[in-house]
Parts: structure tokens; C-alpha cells; sequence
């Protein structure tokens, strides 16, 4: 057991023994103390998920026996423990923070799948839940848990009634808070609201004096408070210890709750200027929160408070006195010669694009920019809202233009099989290699061995075999893969000679290999290093395989072995690839010529038909529009 175990560090003041035994292997990463505050927090990794309950009775065992007002115990898992079985304690968590899921996580089920977490509400309410920003604070906590944030999805019943609403809030307490607003307020004395509470329609704009911050100086709204003109501290910096600080932030979620009886509201705020992001939390008589209408969702605001722990949340946030509404400066191209992006995914571009086509284009405009081209994956939903966004910057800019485009999926259905010129009949004399390698560059790896066979008539009629001396270590991964160790090789031919007397054995024969491309690039990259001419035409299997036995999910060596039952072998060994390989082309042969009354290689590319697109490595185009046809098309 480490020196920062859990055990060594906390376990003495954790008086019930079940609960130590569950949390003893954990391993305390940081523990701040905050004297006099009465307030310890502890991060602690632990190898074992572990429930809300026995932290609970942990942190209260704890605060008995160090006479704490808080311990609160921050458990951090590695990302690959994240189990869905967890989730309901991640959603009791998520209680505490937000009541609104109160009811809407009822029955609620969850599933987890390629970093992809979806939950199927059975109660509706997926508009309230958008919008008090529990999706957000549900990846958070899953961030602060497990080190990632996955995909989020929300599947089955969305929308709810408005009764059904008001049935779900009664039949569904919130859980009872660790203090009550009247509480909060005596603690925090110096917020006032007293400024913003006039009777001016128009807001009250002031400028501030620092001006190299990303949001303007002038026409800043005073919301409460007092005029702020300390320069604000970037987020990152904020601790418990901070005291009172002016800091800015972008709002990019709020939940509003009103107290037991009604009288006052409890604001939250999440915040962040990019360097972290924090909570604001503010507890307001109902009559006197008028003025904090004006912060919604996207705001940019500047804001002066008390740091403090909140009980109830269980995090740091920041009691603000003052709040001005700044506007956010806007990014700007300055280049003097403007690009024309051919490129662009909007959100209809599943997992690639998150900005709706309008914004895009007049971001494109408003840079000065004289085109843009929409280019989603496959898709042509975007155009409808481009066409009408630039219908609209027409009426002042007829020149700017816009490009209908797509990113289409292109895959090589045509045969290729066979690389060069010679003919050779279906049934002549082929030379069946494979080669083993220290990598898969051919421009910077080198051949460990060659194997081959040669056949005719559909018969093997002699076999060649080479180990090669790489001039370099051959990497561990590789060795586990083909056996071949830097013993095996140290006495081997070098390359230069181990290819001349390949070379001797093939002659003029057509050369056969599984992913000739791979084999053949190293043949000739070798040849090019040591001024050695060769010019083979080829032959690839893994082409005519794809062709001939469409049913199979691949058509690696192994996979065509077992489909056509041609027994066990020692693959990843060049000479035993080469000899199970020819035993498979003897059957592609036979099928090329029943099937297909193929009699010369140079007909394969020709007769055959193409792939089953579904299956072929797929890339990507470009394909834009010039015109009226074009677009149609």
C-alpha cells in the first residue's frame, strides 16, 4: 500500500470498517485544507467504482472527527472503468446540482457504445432539460469522474405536457438542500442589487478602460452593482483562497429555481473565458430580479463576487455583487488577400460539423471574403438555408457567391488486379511470392525475408527462400508478429544480393502476391536503393478475391484459407504464405475459368466484375457546382 493511500492519509478518521475496506486502496492525488473555512477537499483515485453512499458516510465520518463543516471526498476513475451500471450514481450526483431532473430521469435508461452515451427517457421533458443546461452538467460530472466526455444522445419519450410537468415536479421532490436561501443570504452580506433597480427603459451603458480583452470597452451594460474597473483575472486562477475577484466569462448554461416559499429566486451561471469555467450563484428576492433578465444563454458578461464552497452544489463558485454585460468582439480576417474556402461542413455533416450553414456564410461575408463553398459528407441538407442566407446578403452585395458543393464517398469498383503488360495463360507459369519486413514503408523499412514458389500447370514445381539482413534492428511488434528475430538475420544475405537471387529464380515470370502492391513496393524500392532494374507484371489476390467470394466479411489470407478449406498454416513466414497462397490462386484459377471463361491474365481486369462497393476502402471527393446542371446532378 502507497504512502498516499487512502488508508495511510484519511483512514483513521473513517470510523466504520466496511466502508474503510472499500475505500482504503485509494489513492490520494491532491488534499487542500482549508483552515478557516473548515472545509477539506481530497481528489482520490481509486481502482474500483465506488457508490455515493459510502462516500457520503465517508465525508461525514470525517467531518465529525476533524470538527470539519465540509469534507468532501472527489473520487477520479481512468476513462476505460466508465460502466453504464454506473450511471445512477452519476445521475444522483447530477440531482444535487439540478432539480430539475427531478421526475424526468424516472425509469430512465441508459446504454454506452462507441464513446456514444444514450439515455431513453420515459417521461418526457427534454426541452426543460436542454435548456436549464443538465446535458452540459452531466458531461461535466462524467469529465470530472472519468477524465473524458462522451458523446451525448437523448432517445424515446422527448416532450411532456404541461401537466404532466406539474405531476412530475409533486410526485417528485428535490433532495433537501444542505441550507436554505434565507441562510445563503445572511452569509454573503455584501451582495446588492440596489444600483440596477431603477426606472430607466434604457439599460445604463458605461466604458471600461481596459481594452485588449476579447470583448469591447464601450456600450457596457450595467446590470447590478457597481461600475466594475478592476481588470478581470483570468478563471484558471480561481481557488478557495481567492477571496473577492472580477473575472469575465462567456455563459454557456443557467438553471433558475425558486425557494420553498416562493419569495426568491436561486440564479446559476456557468461561465468560462476559455482558461476554465466556474458556477455564479445568485439568491435574489423574486420582485428584484428584473434586471437579470437581460443575461441569457451566449452572453458575454463581466462580473465582480465572492469566492466561496457551496453546500449544496458541492463545488467552488462565486457569489457576484456586480455584473455588466459586455459585447464579445467579433473575429475578423485581416489578411489582405482573402481566401475563397472550398471546404466547409456545416451541421449536416453527422460528427464532422456543428455550425448551422447561415452563420458560416455570413462570417464568410462579413470577413470580406467573395465566396464559400458548402461541402457536407454526403449530404445536401444545408442548401435551403444557404440559398436563403445569401438571398439575403444579396440585397446589399451581389457579388459575394455561394458554391453548392459535396464531400462524396469514393470507392475503386473497377478490377485491377493485374499490373503490367505480359500475357500469360490462366494456367501457365507463375511465381507465388510473399515477403516479411521491419515495417510498413518501403521507402524507409527493409525486407527480413523472401519466400516464393513457382507453379505451372497447377502444380508447385520448385520453391525459393531468403532470410535478409535489414541493417537494422527489427522492432519487437514485428517479431511477435512473423517470429523472425535480429539473431535469425544478423548472418543473412544483405539486400542487394538476397534480390538478385530472387531475381534469378523468378526470370520473366509473372510474379503472384496477396496485396501485391505492399510486396511489389518493396521489390521495387529495393531494386531503385541498389541501381538494380526489374519490371514484373503482377498479379493481386486480394482484388480477386473480392470479386469472387463477396459473402465473406474480408479477404485476408487467413480468412480465404478457412473459406475454402484449405487447412492450418504458419502465416506471417514468407515461404509458408507463399506456398498457401498458391494453393489459393490454383482455385481462384479454376473459378476464374468455369465462371468467368477467363484464359489469359491479361483478361481478369476485364471479365471480372467489380467489388461490392460496401466493402472497399472508401475515399474521399470533391465535387463542386458550376452550374444549373451541376447543381441538379
Amino acid at each position: 500500500m502507497s504512502e498516499n493511500s487512502f488508508k495511510n492519509i484519511l483512514g483513521s478518521y473513517v470510523k466504520d470498517e466496511s466502508v474503510l475496506r472499500e475505500l482504503e486502496q485509494g489513492e490520494v492525488l491532491v488534499l487542500d485544507i482549508y483552515k478557516g473555512k473548515g472545509i477539506a477537499i481530497a481528489a482520490v483515485k481509486f481502482p474500483s467504482l465506488i457508490n455515493t453512499q459510502t462516500l457520503e458516510k465517508a465525508q461525514k465520518s470525517i467531518e465529525k472527527s476533524l470538527n470539519l463543516k465540509t469534507m468532501l471526498i472527489k473520487p477520479k476513475y481512468t476513462p476505460d472503468m466508465f460502466d453504464i451500471s454506473y450511471f445512477q450514481e452519476i445521475v444522483a450526483v447530477l440531482r444535487r446540482q439540478a432539480s430539475v431532473v427531478n421526475g424526468f430521469f424516472d425509469d430512465a435508461k441508459a446504454s454506452f457504445e462507441d464513446n456514444k452515451l444514450t439515455i431513453e427517457l420515459q417521461n418526457g421533458g427534454f426541452d426543460i432539460i436542454k435548456r436549464a443546461g443538465v446535458d452540459l452538467k452531466l458531461l461535466q460530472i462524467i469529465s470530472d469522474l472519468f477524465s473524458f466526455q462522451p458523446v451525448l444522445e437523448f432517445t424515446g419519450t422527448l416532450t411532456v405536457s404541461q401537466s404532466q410537468h406539474e405531476e412530475l415536479i409533486k410526485s417528485s421532490a428535490p433532495p433537501k438542500p444542505q441550507y436554505t436561501p434565507r441562510e445563503d443570504v445572511r452569509e454573503s452580506p455584501k451582495q446588492t442589487y440596489s444600483r440596477s433597480q431603477s426606472n430607466e427603459d434604457e439599460p445604463k451603458k458605461v466604458s471600461l478602460s481596459f481594452t485588449d480583452l476579447p470583448f469591447l470597452s464601450k456600450n457596457a451594460v450595467q446590470v447590478t452593482g457597481r461600475k466594475i474597473t478592476e481588470r478581470p483575472a483570468p478563471l484558471c486562477d480561481v481557488t478557495m483562497e481567492s477571496g473577492r475577484i472580477t473575472a469575465w466569462g462567456d455563459v454557456f448554461a443557467m438553471d433558475r429555481r425558486e425557494s420553498r416559499d416562493g419569495s426568491k429566486l436561486i440564479l446559476s451561471y456557468n461561465v468560462t473565458d476559455y482558461t476554465s469555467s466556474n458556477t455564479l450563484k445568485i439568491i435574489i428576492d423574486v420582485k428584484k430580479s428584473e434586471p437579470l433578465e437581460k443575461i441569457s444563454k451566449g452572453s458575454t458578461i463581466l462580473f465582480k463576487g465572492e469566492v466561496s464552497y457551496d453546500k449544496y452544489d458541492r463545488e467552488i463558485t462565486i457569489r457576484p455583487s456586480d455584473i455588466m454585460l459586455v459585447e464579445k468582439k467579433k473575429k475578423m480576417d485581416m489578411a489582405q488577400r482573402k481566401r475563397v474556402e472550398l471546404h466547409v461542413h456545416t451541421n449536416m455533416s453527422s460528427m464532422d460539423g456543428i455550425t448551422d450553414a447561415a452563420t458560416l456564410i455570413k462570417t464568410a461575408h462579413r470577413w470580406g471574403h467573395k465566396a464559400i463553398a458548402i461541402t457536407d459528407h454526403g449530404v445536401a441538407q444545408a442548401f435551403p438555408e444557404a440559398m436563403n442566407t445569401v438571398d439575403q446578403i444579396h440585397k446589399e452585395d451581389e457579388d459575394f457567391k455561394l458554391i453548392y458543393g459535396v464531400e462524396a464517398y469514393f470507392v475503386n469498383d473497377c478490377i485491377s488486379a493485374v499490373d503490367g503488360v505480359k500475357e500469360q495463360p490462366i494456367d501457365g507459369e507463375f511465381i507465388v511470392f510473399d515477403t516479411e519486413t521491419t515495417g510498413l514503408n518501403a521507402t524507409y523499412e527493409r525486407l527480413t525475408e523472401i519466400g516464393a514458389v513457382k507453379i505451372k500447370n497447377g502444380q508447385v514445381v520448385d520453391t525459393f527462400n531468403t532470410f535478409v539482413n535489414p541493417q537494422k534492428p527489427i522492432p519487437p511488434k514485428i517479431t511477435e508478429l512473423t517470429g523472425i528475430t535480429d539473431n535469425m538475420v544478423k548472418d543473412a544475405p544483405l539486400e542487394a544480393e538476397a534480390l538478385k537471387s530472387f531475381i534469378e529464380f523468378c526470370g520473366d515470370s509473372i510474379l503472384i502476391a496477396h496485396n501485391a502492391p505492399f510486396d511489389m513496393g518493396f521489390i521495387n524500392a529495393t531494386a531503385k536503393r541498389n541501381h538494380i532494374d526489374v519490371n514484373y507484371t503482377s498479379v493481386d489476390t486480394v482484388v480477386i478475391a473480392r470479386s469472387l467470394y463477396r459473402n465473406i466479411n474480408n479477404h485476408k489470407l487467413n480468412t480465404l484459407v478457412k473459406h475454402l478449406e484449405l487447412g492450418s498454416f504458419n502465416h506471417h513466414r514468407a515461404s509458408d504464405d507463399a506456398e498457401i497462397l498458391a494453393r489459393i490462386f490454383f482455385k481462384m484459377a479454376q473459378n476464374l475459368k468455369e465462371e468467368y471463361e477467363v484464359n489469359n491474365i491479361s483478361e481478369i481486369n476485364t471479365k471480372l466484375a467489380g467489388s461490392d462497393p460496401k466493402k472497399l476502402p472508401a475515399y474521399h471527393q470533391i465535387l463542386l457546382v458550376k452550374n444549373a446542371v451541376g447543381l441538379k446532378n
